[in-house]
């Protein structure tokens, strides 16, 4: 578990020989003193239902599991690092279904328009499962594989792959200064409040279906990838979506070349690192040449707008 000061050391989880806890138990921070007053019991609780989370998502569709997933994500990020189980694996199955809505994005939107924002959204939040999920692997406390592990190299290799991917749709989404700007998330005309809370996860699910309501849930587990900008104005929008691609494929091509020495050591240099290294490969060089070419066209804007 987490310090009550979130020093950045963690606690054990109470456990008795006995089989019976106390109801509360104090647990000292060994990093910086404070004590962490908790309920084993809650604890418990909040361990199983993560586990019993994970055994639905497995069977359910992309938009019912992400409603599962992110209701649980939040409590045990708070209690627990993203290394615990079941926390990476729930964080691991958060990412490939935030990748499957992303692409279902294309068959299910009525206009361009609301489909690039609705696979920008998928892909915001994915990103950050990402980041956490290459956190557990690198972490001192919990699953910590050295580098070039293979599962630890391939984990970082998709982060980075998604990232990419993210600022690909941050740009697709970032409507032309000239145009209006158009609300097209997290709208519904249900009224919630007459319906049961089974009716209320179906009517989820169903708006999550026609992409009308996404709600995220792991900004607040990211502070250090920074979160779309606010806007009021299609130029503000422009820019702001302009500014997180950078901040994407800065992180995400960091990524890719880590992953890609990490792959080398795990499958050899003389197979480029195997099918996940040469795969790695193409994708930094096609990032670094779509570098390379803004670069020069900013170059010549700027020039041709001082002459």
């Amino acid at each position: 578990m987490w310090c009550a000061k979130r020093c950045g050391a963690t606690l054990p989880i109470p456990t008795s020989d006995s089989g019976t806890l106390p109801d509360k138990v104090r647990i000292p921070c060994k990093s910086c003193g404070a004590v962490l007053e908790v309920a084993p019991a809650s604890i418990r609780d909040q361990v199983q239902k993560g586990k019993l989370v994970l055994e639905m998502v497995l069977k359910q569709t992309p938009e019912a599991a992400w409603i599962q997933l992110r209701e649980i994500l939040p409590t045990l990020l708070r209690l627990f690092p993203s290394s615990s189980y079941p926390l990476h694996a729930l964080l691991n199955e958060a990412l490939h279904t935030l990748i499957s809505l992303s692409h279902s994005a294309s068959t299910s939107q009525k206009d361009d328009e609301s489909r690039a924002a609705f696979e920008f959204a998928c892909l915001d939040e994915a990103a950050r499962a990402a980041l956490l999920v290459v956190a557990s692997v690198q972490a001192g406390n919990g699953y910590c594989f050295a580098p070039g592990n293979p599962f630890r190299a391939n984990v970082i290799a998709t982060a980075g792959m998604v990232l990419v991917d993210c600022a690909h749709a941050a740009e697709r989404a970032a409507s032309p200064p000239h145009e209006a700007c158009k609300p097209t998330l997290g709208t519904t005309s249900v009224d919630e409040g007459e319906d049961t809370a089974e009716d209320e996860c179906k009517i989820a699910i169903c708006n999550l279906k026609d992409r009308n309501d996404f709600q995220p849930a792991l900004r607040e587990f990211t502070t250090a990838f920074r979160p779309l900008a606010p806007f009021r104005t299609p130029s503000e929008e422009y820019k702001a979506k302009q500014q997180y691609a950078s901040q994407c494929v800065t992180v995400g091509t960091q990524l890719l070349q880590q992953a890609h020495a990490e792959l080398l050591i795990a499958f050899g240099k003389r197979d480029g690192g195997g099918q996940v290294g040469k795969a790695v490969s193409q994708r930094l060089h096609e990032v670094l040449a779509e570098v390379e070419l803004a670069a020069k066209s900013m170059e010549q804007l700027t020039g041709a707008t001082s002459r």
